[in-house]
């Protein structure tokens, strides 16, 4: 006996048999192929375009052989290109850190941002839970771009509405397992948009000698290890009462009348008294006097 169903249900039962569940017949959109194919060619297109605009240089290395010798044949082609991979190749045996700054840094981004964040990047959204996957359709953060450093890789990403710092914060391991870094570290670049620290190898790992003090007193700061990026960790140095009046070329009695007049800044290490060169430079600074322009004499006259 049939059920009475609201509106026109009824024909879209597919069994009536009282021992198994009712079964409703799925709509069906049919999308034109003519649609289809308008839409896949809408985004190539945009996609190339896409491309053209962030990478010229590797779009016209690519286009380029291939227009000279449609339009002039082989030979010429090979004539006209031939001159660029020789003197890229000989600008990486003259001068290899330009070259690996301005090229080789670029390239190895391009290629990591396709190979390894592009490719895993929806997987890792949704399994760490950074996406959502409601009512059929993945939302997820948008991937921006990719600077790789001497020892990192530095990735822009744009978060979901809603989402805090603090929810990619308690999903580092989860990123770092999912794009294949030790570690990871997320700090927030500006509104919206988070900058990932993915480490390729620790910089750190190998020891450095120690520097000998200097032998005179300068207002140089002292290099006393490597930063993460290699770049100096550099400090300043806590120079005595003698040694910085030796920097000032002044007699010591005028840097403790400095001291005790409260004029300069230092450091007190137990009973001892300490400046800093930083001290001394914003002291020679603050008593810096610009001199006279010929507006100022002009005007001093009149």
């Amino acid at each position: 006996m049939f059920k009475r169903l609201p509106g026109d249900q009824a024909r879209d039962l597919v069994t009536t048999t009282p021992d198994t569940a009712v079964v409703f017949r799925p709509a069906v959109v049919t999308t034109p192929a003519i649609l289809t194919l308008i839409i896949l060619a809408g985004r190539a297109l945009a996609g190339l375009v896409r491309m053209t605009w962030r990478h010229p240089v590797a779009v016209l290395a690519v286009v380029a052989p291939g227009v000279l010798t449609f339009l002039y044949g082989w030979q010429t082609a090979l004539l006209l290109t031939a001159p660029v991979p020789v003197g890229l190749v000989a600008w990486a045996l003259t001068d290899r850190e330009s070259f690996v700054r301005l090229v080789g840094r670029r390239l190895q981004a391009w290629w990591r941002l396709i190979w390894i964040y592009r490719r895993h990047w929806q997987p890792v959204m949704i399994v760490s839970g950074l996406g959502r996957h409601i009512r059929g359709r993945d939302y997820l953060p948008r991937l921006g771009k990719v600077t790789c450093t001497p020892w990192a890789d530095l990735v822009t990403v744009r978060i979901l509405k809603g989402q805090a710092v603090k929810d990619w914060a308690d999903r580092l391991d989860h990123l770092a397992q999912g794009f294949g870094a030790t570690s990871c570290r997320v700090t927030l670049s500006r509104a919206g948009w988070l900058t990932l620290t993915f480490p390729r190898h620790d910089p750190l790992s190998v020891p450095i000698t120690a520097l000998p003090p200097p032998d005179v007193a300068t207002v140089d700061t002292i290099e006393v290890g490597k930063q993460e990026d290699g770049q100096p960790w550099l400090v300043d140095q806590l120079l005595t009462v003698e040694e910085a009046a030796d920097v000032l070329h002044t007699s010591v009695r005028f840097i403790r009348r400095l001291i005790s007049q409260r004029r300069i800044e230092f450091v007190k290490v137990g009973r001892h008294v300490r400046i800093r060169e930083s001290a001394l430079v914003a002291f020679v600074v603050a008593g810096t006097v610009a001199p006279l322009t010929s507006d100022d004499i002009t005007g001093r006259a009149a």
